[in-house]
């Protein structure tokens, strides 16, 4: 792509970047990349290892998952069964095997480098998300940088303040040293403090790192774009609340310090090195299982299977 992605920007925004959420239009929503015929064929070409498919209760505060296969559906009948299902489709990393969404993925970072040449990023990874109308994404946090960018449909997205009672440190700890999750419990009365985005098609939005949220669809099929980097802030806060953790496992102390920057970063990005290079790091491993495959002739798009372990 040559025509310019981000086409909303304003200087300010680099003021606050990764600290306040910020709302910018971009144009990814008419390039043909995105389309649903494009999405089909993609669909088509993922390897099982590069996507996760899940249907979900409808309870904000129960965390009810089940993940499942596409089997041998076609991209088209794999599209009409979100349509018309309450399914949930990530295609993860789709830059490792489809160029063209690398060359779109390059160009992203290149223009929000040119915009803040401060800005250094590395690990970025694509995501596309296919989901049904009326589905949610539970509450939950990211380590990395995260982008959500809309190209089909509308969607309400909720970002809670990244400190307690919304992201107790000991859970942040935990999810950081690969012992849980990301998703943790949620409170209804959460929502009185969270800040609130309607995203139509043409707008991105990117919140401050660690921020809890969670994702509700409108009555229509949604197709979005999550984008997530890591950068020096993204890094040191990785490191010190990684650190924290090692010294609440190894002495019980609660570290009252979880800034990405000062002094005390560098002694627990050190600390956090040396236990991961003293193989101290919790080799937890989360086994998914799946319970269903896509039939788009089914009510909900869906038809059960034995479970068993994906592949």
């Amino acid at each position: 792509m040559s025509d310019r992605i981000v086409t909303g920007w304003k200087p300010h925004f680099a003021k606050v970047w990764s600290k306040e959420t910020v709302v910018i239009d971009h144009s990814l929503h008419t390039s043909p990349l995105f389309s649903e015929e494009a999405i089909a064929e993609l669909i088509e070409q993922t390897p099982p290892e590069h996507y996760n498919l899940a249907t979900m209760g409808h309870d904000t505060k129960r965390a009810e998952w089940r993940e499942g296969i596409v089997g041998g559906a076609s991209g088209k009948e794999t599209m009409e069964a979100i349509k018309n299902g309450r399914l949930w489709l990530n295609i993860r990393h789709c830059q490792d095997f489809d160029p063209r969404y690398k060359a779109v993925l390059d160009q992203l970072f290149e223009e929000f480098e040119a915009h803040m040449p401060g800005l250094h990023t590395y690990k970025r990874n694509m995501g596309i998300l296919i989901t049904s109308p009326k589905c949610q994404t539970f509450y939950h946090f990211d380590l990395p940088g995260q982008h959500l960018w809309q190209i089909k449909g509308r969607k309400k997205v909720y970002i809670y303040p990244n400190r307690d009672p919304f992201l107790p440190n000991i859970d942040r700890q935990r999810v950081i040293m690969k012992e849980t999750r990301e998703e943790f419990p949620f409170e209804e009365w959460y929502d009185d403090y969270a800040e609130v985005y309607h995203l139509e098609p043409g707008q991105m939005a990117y919140w401050p790192l660690h921020a809890p949220h969670r994702v509700e669809n409108e009555d229509c099929l949604n197709i979005s774009l999550t984008l997530e980097h890591w950068d020096t802030d993204v890094r040191n806060l990785y490191a010190v609340h990684y650190g924290n953790g090692v010294l609440r496992r190894t002495l019980g102390y609660q570290a009252g310090n979880h800034q990405p920057y000062g002094f005390h970063v560098y002694p627990k990005a050190a600390l956090s090195l040396a236990w991961k290079k003293l193989g101290m790091e919790r080799k937890t491993v989360f086994r998914d299982e799946v319970d269903f495959k896509i039939d788009a002739s089914k009510p909900m798009g869906l038809a059960d299977i034995p479970m068993m372990a994906k592949a």
